[in-house]
């Protein structure tokens, strides 16, 4: 499973959690800020909100109460709110954010260009879906920054991208 969680004000931190094939036995990634951490985590009971996990030779007590926007976890003595995102609607929104105003659909992250919606020439409406990118294992639609026609389609099925490169100019 793979995520990302916000904590407070830090820069968000993607999250890959692993399950051994002892159900109790998780790999958990933590990457932020570049700097990648690796843990292996056992759960040795669950009731409710209330975890009880060991952690290298550590036992930890661990309370979760999910709410309506982020989830409220108590552990040693401190309250942490984390929001969790769904990486679709993030990458959706990174799609978004790249394309902006100005026609041009950028890479958001390396992948491999699963089909092509619309090539040179088509006419599209803003929002249409131009090409489909799998990237970290998970099919994504990007979507036509504007209404117009494809004026440049830098992408065939097949290819693989760099997170970052111009696919598409609209126009």
């Amino acid at each position: 499973m793979k995520a990302q969680a916000q904590l407070r004000d830090r820069e968000p931190l993607d999250i890959q959690i692993e399950q051994d094939e002892d159900d109790s036995l998780f790999t958990i990634t933590l990457d932020g800020d570049g700097d990648e951490r690796r843990h292996e985590v056992r759960l040795l009971s669950q009731a409710g909100g209330r975890w009880t996990l060991q952690i290298g030779n550590r036992i930890e007590d661990v309370l979760v109460h999910r709410r309506k926007d982020d989830i409220l976890i108590d552990w040693r003595d401190r309250s942490y709110s984390v929001q969790v995102y769904d990486l679709r609607k993030r990458l959706a929104r990174q799609s978004e954010a790249l394309a902006g105003a100005g026609g041009v659909l950028k890479s958001q992250m390396p992948g491999k260009v699963v089909k092509v919606l619309k090539q040179k020439g088509d006419a599209v409406e803003a929002g249409e879906g131009l090409v489909i990118v799998e990237a970290m294992k998970m099919q994504n639609e990007l979507k036509s920054p504007k209404s117009g026609v494809v004026k440049v389609c830098n992408v065939v099925e097949g290819q693989s991208v760099e997170g970052g490169v111009t696919l598409y100019e609209i126009e």
